[in-house]
């Protein structure tokens, strides 16, 4: 039984008073004290002027609907970053950055019971947009189905909304979407074929190759890695059981690796040249690496455990880069999570501890934003880089996004 939630949802534009700016050594321990810092030439980055900053020193900030603890909330900035794009749980709303006007706002087709969360937008090539999204029935469920919905350039519905088998996995560059069911789906295609892989379990984690043929997946329970073809559904490699939980794989963008992160008591990253399918290994995590970005280039993997981000240099596997909180203990500190190569790889952002980061790489300069000791968070964080506007625009878990000038 599907249920249209009908109610008015809004979009308000709260503009927000100045606030003082938080001290780097604050005692809340949200910025935190390093004993090593991403740099340059040996001098370690720089704060930006004015930053770090708190919540309510932001240049203004939107919301979609009244915040709710109980609820979801997800949103991303289009690829042209004309629009925001938000998802409340049951609509998922278009606003123009500049103009803060709503583009448009739709309702969800939900299963009794259920919300949407998650958010991922992407480029439809004719033009357009798709927005996907996970069902889940409370915050932090497992997915067990996924849906998407298509508009136009000019924000027409374009059929029907398309429910999948399946939480969201991945898109690849050609449209093919895989679930973490082990559903491969592609998106552009009329007749909406379907790819069903060989295997039984769920997945945690899956990456597609750049040309979209191969598809590498991680379990964490079952503790399998695995590399699959895209069009047969079947495995490619006989990979060894990593007697470990996995719980993340990328794919290089070059197709010349792919990397698995492994806790359990390994904590290791496992590297696999897919040429000729031989192992190479990064040691030296004291605890789950859960995190794992491909700089666009290739040379480079950012690796993240427990208050601490590396960035290794491939194929030379030298440790170029090191963030790291001051007495540092893998079982007293926060993840670093939500790892990303941005401005074509001379940026890095991720997060800690409610705080998200932007590093520019080439210019050794550094921003943060975090909550005060006053504020309260519950969702989602995620972070985008406004290039053409020169902002930051940060997807706070109070149900709301930032929009900070850099």
């Amino acid at each position: 039984m599907f249920n249209f939630l009908l109610f008015l949802a809004f979009t308000g534009l709260i503009q927000a008073a100045p606030r003082e700016i938080i001290s780097i050594n604050t005692d809340s321990g949200l910025i935190p004290k390093l004993s090593s810092d991403f740099n340059k030439n040996n001098v370690s980055s720089q704060w930006a002027p004015g930053f770090p900053k708190e919540w309510g020193a932001e240049d203004f900030r939107l919301q979609f609907s009244e915040p709710d603890p109980e609820g979801t909330f997800s949103a991303a900035v289009s690829s042209d970053e004309k629009y925001l794009v938000m998802v409340n749980g049951t609509h998922v709303t278009f606003v123009d950055i500049d103009t803060k006007a709503t583009a448009t706002t739709l309702g969800w087709e939900l299963p009794e019971g259920y919300m949407a969360s998650d958010l991922t937008l992407r480029n439809v090539p004719q033009g357009g947009y798709d927005v996907l999204v996970n069902f889940i029935r409370r915050q932090y469920d497992t997915p067990v189905r996924s849906a998407r919905i298509r508009l136009s350039a000019d924000f027409e519905r374009v059929g029907s909304q398309v429910t999948y088998t399946g939480g969201f996995g991945a898109i690849s560059k050609q449209g093919k979407y895989a679930t973490l069911s082990g559903y491969i789906y592609e998106l552009d295609n009329a007749s909406n074929s379907t790819v069903i892989l060989d295997q039984t379990i769920t997945m945690y984690s899956v990456s597609f190759s750049s040309n979209g043929d191969k598809l590498s997946s991680v379990e964490w329970n079952a503790q399998t890695a695995d590399i699959w073809n895209t069009t047969t559904g079947k495995r490619i490699y006989d990979i060894p059981p990593t007697k470990a939980q996995n719980w993340v794989t990328r794919i290089s963008p070059d197709g010349m690796y792919v990397a698995y992160g492994l806790g359990s008591g390994k904590n290791i990253v496992q590297l696999w040249t897919l040429s000729n399918f031989t192992k190479s290994e990064i040691t030296g995590f004291r605890n789950w690496p859960r995190h794992l970005e491909w700089s666009p280039d290739n040379k480079y993997l950012a690796v993240g455990d427990y208050g601490r981000v590396q960035v290794w240099k491939l194929p030379e596997f030298k440790l170029v880069q090191t963030w790291m909180v001051e007495n540092y203990d893998p079982i007293g500190v926060y993840e670093n999570t939500g790892f990303a190569w941005l401005d074509g790889g001379k940026k890095f952002s991720f997060r800690y501890n409610l705080s998200s980061y932007l590093y520019d790489l080439e210019e050794n300069t550094k921003w943060a934003v975090s909550p005060s000791t006053m504020d309260h968070t519950w969702g989602e964080e995620s972070l985008f880089y406004l290039k053409s506007k020169g902002m930051l625009a940060t997807v706070n878990g109070d149900s709301r996004v930032r929009f900070w000038k850099v």
